[in-house]
């Protein structure tokens, strides 16, 4: 899992840039969302900035004014939604793995910024950026494709039908609204994607400026035999002795066959049950830092192809695994490519500094203020917020279960699969 400060540091990346290209492609509502259900395994993302009381503007309030012409919130309504939903899902993503709060906590150490003050900052950004590019995705000739046309119906479905009426009246929003909306703002996403891609960066030089042997990863089929359990509240507890004893007993009945020719698959095929989810299979890619020490004392010594004939302890349970890959090149071909989509969304930012300094663009900074991200045009239902707050209040990442046998009591005293 990525530091916090690896966290940070990609977020004030992304930040300098904005969120426009990180949408889908078919708008930022294109999914059908169950919202009791997609967020439920983290804080409540707004209730920190509900705190301070959620005005509602009148529709006519003026955010920016360019070039001597006036742009209301409810022309800007749609771009402040999708900041909102995206910044909404960071800040889950951020609770679920540090367990602090997105929107309060200092992300920016160097200017002290909140996470809230950089989401509006960014969606400033984003507002401006969408009344300027739109103009030149005009004059551009951009228009939808008519399957895009169609995936604009069902975004515009989507969001009304999971909005409440009290989010309907602060927004505006009804489908004749909507439309027009949506369909501008994937223009302008096409556009800004578009732009982005055709910037010119020294691919190379990026490339030869990020050390393989950081990113090096080796691949491993495993099964996975787990000790331990969800108590349906958030916590991962120990199973009894009892069981323990059994899946140990289990595990070693599944290597035995794996050491007699039979494929990990297929044994896992034979021995996983309905509705448990003790036993796992899967292909994972790990760099030492990642893997367990017990997991990678084995696969030091193991050649490509080798699957490894004693259970390997973890904290967790035992593993049987297989080496599939001793050189996986995917972390690193990723990175490569994240770095070059950084170089170019950098580059692109310049231009749209530039961009902004050839226009008078006056900020309305009163209006802006009353605006509180995570609570006005996009926001959870209270069946999952409910949930969000019941998972944390009772997530506890220390408890851990405590019957597992040694890898010596798993394995047999001599060694042997007994």
């Amino acid at each position: 899992m990525q530091t916090r400060s690896k966290f940070q540091h990609r977020l004030v990346a992304l930040m300098l840039f904005f969120a426009l290209t990180i949408s889908v492609m078919t708008g930022c509502g294109s999914e059908k969302k169950d919202e009791t259900s997609t967020k439920q395994e983290a804080t409540n993302t707004s209730d920190t900035t509900q705190e301070k009381k959620v005005e509602k503007l009148p529709l006519d309030t003026v955010l920016l004014t360019i070039d001597d012409k006036d742009y209301t919130i409810e022309e800007l309504m749609y771009v402040i939604y999708c900041q909102e939903e995206y910044y909404g899902s960071m800040a889950t993503d951020y609770a679920m793995s540090y367990g602090l709060d997105f929107w309060n906590d200092i992300l920016d150490e160097m200017t002290n910024e909140t996470g809230s003050q950089m989401a509006m900052n960014a969606t400033i950004k984003m507002a401006k950026s969408y009344v300027l590019l739109r103009k030149q995705a005009q004059d551009a000739g951009y228009k939808l494709t008519s399957e895009e046309e169609d995936d604009l119906k069902a975004v515009v479905n989507d969001i009304l039908e999971n909005m409440g009426e009290e989010q309907k009246e602060r927004t505006g929003f009804t489908e004749e609204k909507l439309i027009p909306m949506v369909r501008d703002y994937m223009i302008v996403s096409n556009y800004m994607t578009d732009q982005v891609q055709s910037q010119k960066v020294n691919e190379n030089k990026i490339k030869e400026s990020i050390d393989y042997k950081d990113y090096k990863q080796r691949e491993l089929e495993y099964i996975y035999v787990s000790t331990v359990q969800n108590d349906g509240n958030g916590n991962m507890v120990e199973k009894s002795p009892e069981e323990a004893v059994e899946l140990v007993k289990q595990a070693k009945e599944i290597l035995s066959k794996v050491n007699d020719g039979m494929t990990l698959e297929q044994a896992y095929e034979q021995a996983a049950k309905e509705d448990d989810e003790s036993i796992q299979y899967g292909v994972f890619s790990m760099t030492d830092d990642e893997m367990e020490e017990s997991l990678l004392k084995v696969v030091d010594f193991m050649e490509e192809g080798q699957t490894y004939d004693r259970l390997v302890e973890t904290e967790g349970g035992y593993y049987i695994v297989k080496l599939t890959k001793s050189k996986s090149t995917e972390l690193y071909d990723d990175t490569v490519l994240d770095n070059i989509e950084t170089a170019k969304e950098e580059a692109y930012d310049k231009k749209l500094q530039q961009l902004f300094k050839e226009h008078s663009i006056i900020e309305h900074e009163e209006a802006w203020d009353k605006i509180v991200l995570g609570s006005y045009a996009y926001t959870q239902t209270e069946e999952a917020q409910m949930d969000d707050s019941n998972y944390f209040e009772n997530n506890d990442s220390d408890s851990q279960g405590s019957n597992i046998l040694t890898e010596e009591e798993a394995n047999g005293d001599d060694g042997s699969v007994g």
